[in-house]
């Protein structure tokens, strides 16, 4: 009866289920991952647009702390905690580049319920243990995360 449940939830929901799954499964690991060794990837589509002076590298976006938006401030906290590199990314395509090339330990991943899935297994083929923060809202402009949520998960520790 469970089951015919779970295959009567919506995409959404049940996208909801995986991501909280996989929070569950690597939490514990990824809390004993040291800052240092953890990286941000955030989406484009957080960016302010009309005022963002973010400067384009490649795949991503370099921060320049404007204000405007949300990613100022997870960057700021990152630096306080000691993190790695922050990634504005401008697709999930860079994703396994990035992982490659950076080899972290641990990612935080802010991004929609559709890009969950392939970071998720990106990590895992990597051996990288991930969160994974969801959007207020999907779209592939002006969206936000919840600031106290990815404050939650950045100082996840063991300690």
């Amino acid at each position: 009866m469970q089951l015919l449940k779970f295959f009567k939830r919506s995409k959404e929901e049940k996208d909801l289920l995986y991501i909280k799954k996989k929070n569950k499964e690597f939490r514990k690991k990824f809390a004993a991952t040291s800052f240092k060794d953890r990286i941000v990837l955030a989406p484009r589509c957080m960016r302010n647009l009309s005022v963002c002076a973010a400067i384009e590298e490649g795949p991503y976006f370099i921060c320049q702390n404007c204000g405007a938006c949300t990613i100022g401030k997870i960057e700021s906290l990152m630096k306080e905690l000691g993190y790695g590199s922050l990634y504005v990314l401008k697709g999930g395509s860079a994703v396994p580049k990035i992982i490659k090339e950076q080899k972290p330990k641990a990612v935080v991943g802010i991004a929609c319920c559709v890009e969950a899935e392939p970071l998720f297994k990106i990590s895992e083929d990597e051996n990288v243990v991930t969160q994974f923060v969801l959007l207020l809202k999907d779209g592939c402009a002006n969206t936000d995360a919840d600031i106290e949520k990815i404050k939650e998960v950045l100082i996840m520790t063991t300690a």
